[in-house]
């Protein structure tokens, strides 16, 4: 889902300019002029050759927006070996995996976050998200749940607390949450839309349409 790779945004002009200097300007320079892949190819060079962590997940950011979630997983999986323990590596690698559908892989990626004492809203929502794909419904509505209680992310947990519903078939308290998202942010259009569902399900056609 494109809102959820949206919030790992990367500030590539901020990478440490080292020897490497001239080619980090150069891949981020690529990018901003919309060529991707070449800015891909050539993060990926650069993390091989410095072992930057920047440039391993500005390659694994890069890979997940291109839908290249094999190259994705394969990059931030060195990242893993080198950076075992950094914060934004194990968001990354969680992202990845949950892209290549490596549920399991991301649930663990996630505990270790957990380890770090990193008890964020993200860290309840993904954790959640990987207990979903495999099914793991009751684990993930607790987390999601979490999640909510909180003041940050609150919008995306109450989004997803839908989609849990949803798949569960249950209908009405689905409805609920998405309709709270607009609570927290009224630009969600996708909740919007799936709430308008969630009144076709429950067959209230008049707010279905006037949502």
């Amino acid at each position: 889902m494109r809102r959820f790779i949206t919030l790992l945004l990367i500030l590539f002009l901020a990478l440490p300019l080292r020897a490497s200097e001239e080619a980090i300007k150069e891949a981020a320079d690529l990018y901003f002029n919309f060529k991707q892949q070449e800015a891909l190819e050539k993060f990926i060079e650069l993390s091989k050759e410095t072992g930057e962590r920047d440039a391993f997940l500005n390659a694994v950011y890069i890979a997940l927006e291109l839908g290249q979630t094999r190259l994705a997983v394969d990059t931030v999986s060195m990242a893993l070996k080198k950076f075992p323990l950094d914060t934004e590596v194990l968001e990354f690698a969680g992202e990845a995996y949950l892209a290549a559908g490596y549920y399991l892989n991301a649930e663990n990626v996630f505990a270790r976050l957990n380890e770090n004492n990193n008890k964020t809203a993200f860290y309840y929502i993904s954790l959640a998200r990987a207990q979903m794909g495999m099914g793991q419904y009751d684990l993930a509505e607790i987390n999601l749940k979490q999640a909510a209680a909180g003041d940050q992310h609150t919008a995306l947990a109450n989004f997803m607390l839908g989609e849990l519903y949803s798949k569960k078939k249950q209908y009405r308290k689905a409805a609920a949450h998405y309709k709270k998202v607009f609570v927290f942010d009224s630009q969600f259009i996708e909740a919007k839309e799936r709430y308008g569902d969630m009144m076709v399900k429950l067959k209230r056609f008049k707010e279905a349409y006037t949502n």
